[in-house]
């Protein structure tokens, strides 16, 4: 991956049946300035989540790294709350 360009990566766990959501997210978000791939262990709910761009960019990581946490930390206090009952 890293011949293309930069490589913006992510190593998180959140819950298995939104894992996906994050990469199609970021994938929305980035559109043509790059591509997004995610794999991981479904086992322990891990994702890698690989934003690939042609340069390094400003822009690009302004665009996703604030978005990311923000997204993480939305779904952590959503999943705690419903499962805290």
């Amino acid at each position: 991956m890293r011949r293309q360009g930069r490589v913006y990566k992510f190593d998180v766990s959140i819950p298995l049946n939104i894992m996906y959501s994050l990469v199609e997210d970021i994938r929305a978000r980035v559109g043509h300035l790059g591509a997004t791939v995610g794999f991981g262990h479904l086992g322990d709910s891990n994702l890698h989540l690989n934003v690939i761009t042609t340069k390094e960019d400003p822009a690009v990581e302004a665009l996703i790294v604030p978005y990311i946490y923000d997204w993480i930390g939305m779904v952590l206090v959503v999943f705690s709350f419903f499962t805290s009952f």
